[in-house]
Parts: structure tokens; sequence; C-alpha cells
């Protein structure tokens, strides 16, 4: 199963394409523009472009959290709309996971760090390229949703 893992914002946006226990592809995006508008039209055409390339399956993203400083989580929702509005258009399901229950399901510790949890996705997925932890919280993202569908196949939910 091809599943995209997506770690939104408006500075940067991370995808990352997982199948079969291997990362097909990644990509952040920069949005450019002089404005939130005109940075959010541009991230919704590059990923709609993206999606129509990749072809994933199922997306994951982590759930809303809590922020201290409202101005970042107005943005960090624009740029989740965009991604939810575009994969919703693609006809592409989505999950939705909690950030603690990403990192118990990968690193049996629900409040595991960064690096941690960036560190046992690449033992996992047996990748080695140095990237941004935007891009491995977009690998968790996936991992853990792979990790779980599987755990329900093997028991037979």
């Amino acid at each position: 199963m091809k599943i995209l893992g997506i770690d939104p914002g408006i500075h940067r946006f991370a995808v990352v394409l997982i199948e079969d226990q291997t990362v097909a592809a990644y990509r952040i995006f920069r949005p450019r523009g002089p404005d939130l508008g005109a940075k959010l039209k541009s991230l919704y055409e590059s990923f709609t472009d993206l999606l129509e390339a990749w072809t994933p399956e199922l997306a994951v993203m982590e759930t809303v959290i809590y922020h201290r400083n409202v101005r970042a989580a107005l943005t960090l929702g624009s740029a989740r709309g965009v991604a939810l509005l575009a994969l919703y258009q693609k006809e592409i399901p989505v999950m939705e996971l909690s950030p603690t229950r990403i990192k118990q399901a990968l690193t049996g510790n629900g409040r595991a760090s960064k690096p941690q949890v960036a560190y046992v996705v690449r033992q996992l997925l047996n990748f080695q390229e140095e990237v941004p932890l935007d891009v491995t919280d977009a690998m968790a993202c996936a991992l853990a949703v792979q990790r779980e569908l599987k755990m329900q196949r093997l028991i037979g939910e």
C-alpha cells in the first residue's frame, strides 16, 4: 500500500511516500509568495500535482495540537486545510493520529523526542540520508499507520 505521510507547515511542508517498508519518495515544499494567500495557492498547486504523480492510496498527518503561539497555530491550520482539501478532492482517504500515538507506535514511548523518533524511523526504514526533522516526522506518520494496519490484519480486525 502506498501511504503518504504529511508534516504540514507554511514555511516547510514535508511529504513522504512509503511503500512496502521503503521510502519511495519524499519532498519538501517551501511555498513562496508575498502573503499567506499566495503561499497557500502555491502549496495547493504543488501538492495537487504531487498527488497526481505519486497516486497514494492513503494519507496520514498528525492531529492538531495545542500551540501557545496563536499565529503559528493559524498558519499551520491553513496549511493542513490546503492538504485536506487537495486530498479530499482526489478522493484519497485521510487518517489523523496524535503525536503521542505516533511516538508510542514507533518508539514505545509517547513522549519520545523528535531526534529519538527520527532515529527509530531511519532504522526501521533503513534510510540513511540526512534530511530535516520535518521529513522524518512525515515518515513517522506514514510508518505508524502502516504498522497499525499490519497489526489489524494480523489480529483479524
